[in-house]
């Protein structure tokens, strides 16, 4: 997700406090659980930036082969 859909979201909570996170995602056209992530993330760090290296980690054999093709490929 971009930075400006996150933007977008917290916006629109801070023009409408009382909105539910139901309206949010309606009036934007987005799920409930994405407009529920981004306020809870925000809410936590107070920014919409998604910081880089907190996803799934890979998985020491997935790491082997993916630098095995790379090298295979160069």
């Amino acid at each position: 997700m971009k930075v400006e859909e996150r933007e977008k979201i917290v916006h629109k909570k801070q023009e409408n406090p009382t909105w539910s996170q139901t309206k949010i995602a309606k009036s934007l056209g987005m799920s409930k659980s994405t407009v529920g992530y981004v306020l809870k993330h925000f809410n936590g760090t107070l920014t919409v930036n998604h910081s880089r290296g907190n996803g799934r980690k890979m998985v020491q054999w997935i790491k082997k082969i993916t630098q095995k093709i790379i090298r295979s490929i160069t």
